[in-house]
């Protein structure tokens, strides 16, 4: 029962490791590229590509919280 803390997590971690991989992929990674692309000019029209220059697209089109602000002052 002394070494039960760290041992028990060793143990556990192959069965929760499919898990939180599938968590990360499926619901927090999606989450964080929605909020990045909300804060840039992006129309949707045109290709993202998410493995090669992500982030020097977030940089060339960044706008700030412009869109936030025209939806709250939009009539």
């Amino acid at each position: 029962m002394l070494n039960s803390g760290r041992s028990g997590w060793k143990k556990a971690l192959p069965f929760l490791l499919p898990s939180l991989v599938g968590l990360i992929i499926f619901s927090f990674l999606p989450i964080i590229i929605s909020l990045l692309l909300s804060v840039t000019s992006w129309t949707g029209m045109s290709r993202v590509n998410l493995t090669n220059g992500f982030f020097k697209f977030i940089h060339e089109r960044f706008i700030g919280f412009e869109n936030y602000v025209n939806i709250l002052t939009d009539d």
